[in-house]
């Protein structure tokens, strides 16, 4: 195996405490927000997620492969550092111009136009914080105590001031400020990284990073749009409970899903360091990755499953017992997608088949929108799942026929790289 125990744990166990306090942060706010105000919470988290995936632009899979593959040239990373995050600003900056239309002319925005310029702060904090950096360094420990740091307080926050339905501004207003800080508390460490120095990035620079990471972004954003974005679309063609009972499954879900993270964000600079210099190993580590990301992902599906309706009745309370089904066919989803991811970023990525992955992510959203719309709209919270599982089970037939075949031909494909 190419991990070491003692780290994998480390970062397990960061992973709980960065995965239970989001957890807890849902509870109290849908607990005290109750379903009406809470799917207003979760239509705004939505659209905070999308604006927060514009501004990654896809660096965190294409910077992180670069600061892997460059992490000896420290003027490389330098240069790379500076490009990124003015990139990210620029990003920022056009986001919050479409935020400011779409308040505009649109009514269903324009209901939540308060909230929503509030959740703006908190994309801001996202963008600022240099996970990418990091994790091509092979130190993930550093985004996760810097997610732990902003969740932490914004936990305390919302218990102390989240109280009752008129609390939701507050409630948005917390969460917004607490990643924000931790955004900033990211460029501090960044810039007390000796092995960094400022470079002055170029036009030329910027539009080459932007470039690079256009493929990812499409990709990630075609993720997006039957993941996080599903509670937007559900908000449009559904009454807020509905969004409100997807809104509670999927948490839980996510929630499960992510504490897989630490495993994946070890793995994937790895193995993009890996197939560069150390082809030789690849195909034992996909291997491995394939017996201990689908033996977890299987354990956690299978307990979702069976336990459906307590988990949801205890998490979120009797109010919400009409999310139990929508988290029944969710509850496969971390078993495909821990299965999908292996094929799909470590092979894919790693190899830089940016293009390959874009081609099976954009056929995944439309496949999913195609079936989302009217599903939602006949069966509400139930159907935005049903979409949702049929959806991964495409990308795991996609990836999967597609990582076997770039596996079988590893040598050619490496010498055409």
């Amino acid at each position: 195996m190419i991990l070491s125990f003692k780290k994998a744990a480390w970062l397990q166990a960061l992973q709980i405490v960065a995965v239970a306090l989001p957890v807890a942060i849902q509870l109290w706010v849908a607990r005290r927000l109750g379903t009406f105000d809470y799917g207003r919470f979760v239509f705004v988290s939505a659209f905070a997620a999308a604006f927060a995936l514009f501004c990654d632009f896809g660096f965190n899979w294409s910077a992180t492969r670069l600061v892997a593959v460059h992490r000896a040239d420290e003027r490389k990373r330098s240069q790379l550092v500076a490009t990124t995050l003015l990139a990210k600003a620029v990003l920022f900056l056009l986001g919050l111009a479409l935020l400011v239309l779409l308040v505009t002319v649109v009514d269903e925005f324009a209901k939540e136009r308060r909230l929503l310029l509030i959740a703006s702060l908190g994309v801001l904090g996202s963008a600022l914080v240099p996970t990418w950096y990091f994790l091509g360094l092979e130190r993930p420990h550093v985004g996760l105590l810097l997610d732990i740091l902003g969740r932490a307080v914004a936990l305390f926050g919302v218990v102390l001031f989240v109280r009752a339905a008129d609390d939701l501004a507050l409630a948005v207003a917390v969460v917004a400020a607490c990643q924000l800080l931790a955004g900033l508390t990211g460029l501090v460490l960044l810039s007390r990284e000796r092995q960094l120095s400022w470079t002055r990035p170029s036009a030329r620079g910027i539009a080459a990073t932007l470039a690079q990471g256009t493929p990812l972004f499409l990709s990630t954003s075609a993720v997006s749009l039957y993941t996080a974005a599903s509670g937007l679309v559900l908000g449009f063609v559904a009454s807020r409970e509905q969004v409100a009972y997807f809104g509670a499954a999927q948490r839980i879900v996510a929630a499960s899903s992510t504490v897989l993270s630490p495993l994946q964000q070890l793995l994937y600079p790895r193995m993009a360091y890996r197939l560069h210099h150390e082809p030789h190993n690849a195909r034992r580590d996909v291997l491995s990755a394939l017996f201990v990301q689908g033996g977890a992902g299987l354990a956690i599906s299978a307990g979702m499953l069976i336990f459906a309706t307590p988990l949801v009745t205890l998490l979120f309370g009797e109010d919400f017992v009409p999310a139990a089904r929508v988290l029944a066919w969710m509850a496969p989803v971390p078993f495909l997608v821990s299965v999908a991811g292996v094929f799909a970023n470590y092979v894919m990525l790693g190899l830089g088949r940016d293009r390959l992955h874009l081609a099976m992510t954009l056929t995944a959203a439309v496949l999913n929108l195609v079936a989302l719309v009217p599903l939602a709209t006949v069966h509400g919270s139930v159907g935005a799942g049903i979409a949702l599982f049929a959806t991964e089970c495409f990308v795991l037939l996609f990836a999967g026929i597609a990582g076997v075949r770039l596996i079988a031909t590893l040598p050619k494909v490496i010498r055409d790289r």
